[in-house]
């Protein structure tokens, strides 16, 4: 079911919803409302907890927005933002029986196009649109990553090196939790130092699939939207999200098939064991921000489920046959 909010709270705000919008997407922590031609991306924040996290997120993604419209060479529309509002004042909505405050919200276009339209996950091997979709998705991915070399963000300030870093060195810090050990915390954030120091920085959107993109009528990629979970990254972190969009049994040739329209559009081919690094980081921080046996997470946990064993005793196997990891064990004092 749909959330309710009241939307009255948001009449004085520069976007005049009018009296009838159109809820189209609720997320963890924000609600998108669409309304003659511009959409109102709505942060939100439970009340007993400090609203600057949600504040920051709405500030980075207007950043991202705006570097994008200026600096967007890759001939893929995203959307332009309109205003940026930092407030706080609550909105009538409940999570659960806890209450939430809107405390940011950020004006954009709405994209044109419409949303691919993929087969539901069958046992059988993908089809041709599918692979054709796919092989867009790759080379639409390396070319966003790119850009960031060709034109540095000056907001990169605004901007987390890794939310999953930051995410998981706070649950370290604290002992880590009944489902993941610290020291098993410890090992994927040195493993992650190790795998990435010698890549450089690149514009991650950190939710790329089927659903964030639009397609034309002949099925080509026009748009990529919803940069909310945009931050600096290093290469291979957005492929992890394909796997969202995949079918069950197709996954290992769809995943293939990104990969390598993705190396062709980069030039660099991803570390494998850096992408099931990052899958099992993604589980982790599920992990520790959800229950077991929850909806978000079970399903999460099926979504990510595909061409890597995320399995934390599959990936310590993994590691000890990598060169650098291997190399680093061996002589832990050096470089």
């Amino acid at each position: 079911m749909s959330p309710s909010l009241d939307f009255n709270q948001f009449k004085n705000s520069p976007v005049d919803l009018g009296h009838d919008p159109r809820l189209l997407g609720y997320g963890g922590q924000a609600v998108v409302i669409e309304d003659r031609g511009t959409a109102l991306k709505v942060y939100l924040a439970r009340l007993n907890v400090p609203n600057v996290e949600a504040q920051a997120d709405a500030q980075r993604e207007a950043a991202v927005l705006e570097w994008l419209h200026k600096h967007n060479e890759t001939g893929i529309a995203t959307p332009y933002m309109h205003h940026l509002r930092l407030f706080s004042e609550p909105i009538g909505f409940r999570l659960g029986e806890e209450p939430l405050a809107a405390v940011a919200s950020v004006r954009m276009s709405i994209m044109g196009g419409k949303k691919p339209k993929l087969p539901i996950p069958t046992d059988q091997p993908p089809s041709r649109d599918e692979i054709d979709f796919y092989r867009q998705l790759g080379e639409i991915t390396g070319r966003f990553n790119a850009l960031f070399a060709r034109a540095p963000l000056p907001e990169c300030d605004q901007l987390e090196t890794d939310a999953l870093v930051h995410s998981l060195r706070r649950t370290a810090s604290k002992g880590g939790t009944d489902f993941i050990a610290r020291a098993d915390l410890h090992m994927m954030l040195a493993d992650y130092k190790a795998l990435t120091a010698a890549l450089p920085l690149q514009l991650q959107h950190g939710d790329l699939h089927a659903g964030n993109v639009r397609v034309n009528e002949k099925g080509k990629i026009i748009g990529v939207l919803d940069w909310g979970s945009a931050t600096l990254g290093f290469s291979g972190r957005d492929l992890v999200h394909h796997a969202h969009v995949s079918p069950l049994k197709g996954y290992q040739q769809i995943n293939q098939i990104v990969q390598d329209a993705y190396t062709q559009a980069t030039g660099q081919k991803p570390d494998s064991l850096l992408l099931q690094l990052y899958g099992l980081m993604h589980r982790a921080r599920y992990m520790v921000g959800y229950k077991i046996g929850t909806p978000p997470t079970d399903s999460f946990m099926n979504f990510m489920r595909g061409p890597y064993d995320l399995t934390l005793d599959a990936y310590k196997q993994a590691r000890l046959e990598h060169p650098l990891l291997r190399k680093r064990a061996e002589h832990p004092s050096g470089p």
